[in-house]
């Protein structure tokens, strides 16, 4: 599968301002970091918001009394720095290259994306799981995946346990709620259920954060009353 982005429209869908303040002072983790790390490579928008953020809490830093650190605070540290790094260097040659994704996903893709271990999830569907780099596991329930839509392809109905929260880096996709393309970025919880299709022509390429097990929901069969 190759996937290439194609010049589209700047995203309209982003992410909120409370996240993307966590995100600028490192309070996120590895999993849900990379996600936002993804849609603020492909949106100028929330570049500047997490811009504003640093600048807003460095000045902040200068005022306040040191804090103790929360236990796992390096490490998230370094998977920042990691994935920074990575989106301010240039893709390795090869594959991850032509594929052109947002720089802080290219470190967890490996040297070859094509040959990540892809997963049947409907017909036209699957995905690849993707791991930290900061620690041998994702905290427990946490899943990244990279997931594929053939055009116009449906997702599995679902709902979800948790949050799940998703940057589109490449083609679209529709639901209920309206249309997705690159760079668009949006979270959702157990309050929502959908099947999103996607756009007929171009395959959808998604980065999905889940901090629980998405949960399928069968389509309620028409029963005739004749």
């Amino acid at each position: 599968m190759t996937a290439r982005l194609s010049a589209h429209h700047p995203p309209a869908h982003h992410l909120d301002d409370a996240l993307l303040f966590d995100y600028a002072t490192g309070a996120l983790g590895e999993a849900l970091a990379l996600v936002v790390a993804s849609h603020v490579a492909l949106c100028e928008i929330c570049r500047g918001t997490v811009a504003a953020a640093e600048a807003a809490g460095g000045a902040l830093l200068a005022e306040i009394a040191p804090a103790v650190l929360a236990p796992d605070a390096l490490e998230r540290t370094l998977a920042r720095l990691d994935a920074e790094e990575a989106a301010a260097s240039p893709p390795p040659p090869g594959a991850a290259a032509e594929w052109r994704l947002p720089g802080p996903l290219v470190a967890y893709l490996g040297e070859d994306p094509a040959a990540l271990d892809w997963q049947p999830l409907a017909a036209g569907v699957d995905a690849a799981a993707l791991h930290p780099l900061a620690a041998p596991a994702w905290p427990m329930r946490t899943q990244v995946l990279l997931v594929r839509l053939a055009p116009g392809a449906m997702a599995p109905r679902h709902t979800h346990e948790g949050i799940e929260a998703t940057v589109i880096l490449q083609g679209g996709f529709a639901d209920q709620f309206g249309q997705y393309e690159r760079g668009d970025a949006w979270i959702v919880d157990a309050s929502v259920t959908h099947a999103p299709v996607a756009l007929p022509d171009e395959t959808c390429l998604c980065l999905a954060y889940y901090d629980a097990p998405m949960k399928a929901v069968p389509l309620t069969p028409i029963v005739s009353s004749i």
